[in-house]
């Protein structure tokens, strides 16, 4: 079994635990009474790795995004979104990988062929349907654009720069804010090369972000930095 899945799996039973359970419904109390969900309910987040299907789980609103559960080069991600209505005009093409997880590819015809993972899925059937689903629910009036500096080139850092979007945030770890004012240092990764695993999984049942980032306050668009 893929190791991606796997983790899944017992991350399940893992979080089952009453001290996880006790965590879990003290953060969704926490952030489901400050989400705006009168204006906010029907966003498109658009994420590099898993982070923004975590959001919508953690909200309990609808997938407007076909990047659930995926990872992207941070690179291509950045082009992806430059021409997001035409990469989601293109067909996905998903083929079931040496690790049992599946890959997509998408472009051709003038764009760049970019690579999205799967890692959570073994089934390319499934992949497909779910994609096509979520992408007729994209509401781009109001794209959520969630990446980070790994890997990340400059050119990289300009071009997310001049992409237009209701709420966009790159971690990063080193402060680059000044720069960019939509960079946000996590201070757990500072005069580190890039950011580490934000995305993982903690022994408490949460997620390391949710203690490096108030994901709420960004989304409602009144963002209180937490490093």
């Amino acid at each position: 079994m893929n190791k991606s899945i796997l983790a899944d799996l017992l991350f399940r039973g893992w979080i089952l635990l009453p001290h996880c359970q006790r965590n879990r419904r003290k953060h969704l109390k926490d952030v489901r009474s400050r989400f705006n969900y009168n204006k906010l309910s029907d966003i498109s987040i658009f994420c590099t790795n898993c982070v923004g299907g975590i959001l919508y789980h953690f909200l309990g609103i609808p997938f407007r995004s076909p990047l659930i559960n995926t990872s992207m080069d941070r690179n291509q991600f950045v082009v992806f979104c430059t021409s997001l209505k035409q990469y989601l005009d293109c067909e996905l093409l998903v083929s079931k990988n040496e690790k049992g997880s599946c890959t997509g590819k998408i472009g051709g015809n003038g764009l760049d062929v970019l690579t999205i993972e799967f890692p959570h899925d073994s089934d390319p059937d499934v992949v497909i349907e779910k994609w096509k689903k979520r992408v007729g629910r994209v509401n781009y009036d109001k794209l959520v654009l969630i990446c980070d500096d790994r890997g990340m080139k400059e050119e990289s850092f300009r071009e997310f720069d001049k992409i237009r979007a209701f709420r966009k945030i790159l971690f990063t770890a080193d402060d680059r804010s000044r720069q960019y004012p939509w960079c946000h240092q996590l201070m757990a990764y500072q005069g580190e090369e890039e950011v580490g695993d934000y995305n993982g999984k903690t022994l408490n049942g949460m997620w390391k972000f949710q203690t490096m980032w108030d994901y709420v306050s960004f989304l409602n668009g009144t963002e209180r930095k937490i490093r």
